[in-house]
């Protein structure tokens, strides 16, 4: 089990979520998947992830398994009260 942004996932889910990350090839997706295998790997919390880090992730949950809901609202969160 694996901590992101203060919410439990899976690693189940983490590997979904950094394959999904990895398909899309992108720097930020790429950073953001390994943050979250490190942190399967690890059991380390991620809780320092940037700002294109979380979009990264945000987008490669567009299409999620339903148990990663929370961790998607949770980023969304996080997006929306950082301070401009």
């Amino acid at each position: 089990m694996a901590q992101i942004e203060g919410v439990s996932v899976t690693d189940r889910d983490g590997w979904w979520l950094v394959d999904r990350l990895r398909a899309a090839g992108r720097a930020n997706d790429v950073t953001a998947a390994y943050a979250i295998e490190v942190a399967i790997e690890s059991g380390e919390e991620i809780g320092c992830l940037t700002s294109a880090e979380k979009d990264a992730v945000i987008l490669a949950l567009r299409q999620h398994p339903v148990t990663l809901i929370k961790l998607r609202n949770q980023l969304a969160r996080d997006l929306r009260d950082q301070p401009d």
